[in-house]
């Protein structure tokens, strides 16, 4: 309907009058409102529902971000009793529904930015039942410390990272070593780890320490040209995983992005797209 809307001569018309940012706002209120703030998706077979109060929230559960294939992939190597980890949880999108598909499991998220852990907690919370949950308001990585997370726009949206030129706002974050926070005996060791942290992901694998080789199944998003402002890159990605006992293939690309599934067994051949030749 908005598509429609939105490519109309009406909206050509508010947008050279200067009031199509209005309508838009008008439209979006409107619905949300209708759907009384709250959205229900399945993929799998496995049903989660999710509070949305802001366009942002509703279009991020609405299209998955694009991602579908990939939260199947998650879902599908996820055992009733595993411990997940969703490391860059934003509202919690993964961790919700790998909390609908644990029965004796435990789902830990991470998500640094404060407004969308808070969302990340309130949507676990109805969506957990019987299984035990936790989000930590801190950024995984290499170091124990703190940080400047770049924050851009509100609920729901999912350019902050801790790196970057960009404007925007700026705060900071504690950082912790998975390691650590294991050590200490903070949050249980994981079987399953989704990781989308902007180009973050060399420095939050590498905080796993020993504990990386316990992991059986690590679905990373490898974002290709963010990784280097870390002074990283795809290839010690790929090499760190290989190096824990890792086979990796490619779930799917976007852009300079893609996102890869490694497990200790080979994947289907015809599926693995190695990028270890990428510099």
């Amino acid at each position: 309907m908005r598509e429609r809307i939105t490519s109309s001569p009406l909206w050509d018309a508010a947008s050279w009058l200067g009031i199509d940012e209005a309508l838009s706002g008008w439209y979006w209120a409107g619905k949300l409102c209708n759907e009384q703030y709250w959205r229900r998706k399945t993929v799998g077979g496995v049903s989660a529902a999710f509070t949305t109060t802001t366009r942002a929230e509703y279009v991020r559960v609405e299209t998955l971000t694009g991602e579908e294939a990939v939260l199947r992939a998650f879902l599908d190597s996820i055992e009733p009793d595993d411990v997940v980890y969703d490391v860059g949880a934003n509202i919690g999108l993964f961790a919700c529904f790998a909390a609908r598909a644990l029965r004796a499991g435990a789902v830990v998220g991470f998500e640094p930015e404060p407004e969308n852990c808070a969302r990340a907690e309130e949507n676990l919370a109805r969506n957990a039942g019987d299984t035990t949950f936790e989000m930590l308001r801190i950024g995984l990585s290499d170091t124990d410390g703190e940080a400047k997370l770049r924050t851009h726009g509100g609920l729901g949206d999912g350019t902050h990272r801790l790196s970057g030129r960009e404007s925007g706002r700026r705060i900071t974050v504690p950082t912790r070593r998975t390691e650590t926070l294991i050590d200490a005996g903070e949050i249980p060791v994981p079987d399953v780890v989704k990781i989308d942290v902007e180009g973050a992901e060399f420095r939050v694998l590498e905080g796993f320490g020993e504990y990386l080789s316990d992991v059986h199944t690590v679905v990373c998003e490898v974002h290709t040209d963010k990784v280097r402002e870390f002074g990283d890159s795809p290839a010690m990605i790929e090499r760190l995983l290989e190096k824990a006992g890792f086979e990796t293939a490619v779930l799917m690309e976007r852009g300079l992005d893609y996102h890869v599934i490694a497990t200790p067994e080979a994947v289907d051949a015809a599926t693995v797209e190695s990028r270890a030749d990428k510099p």
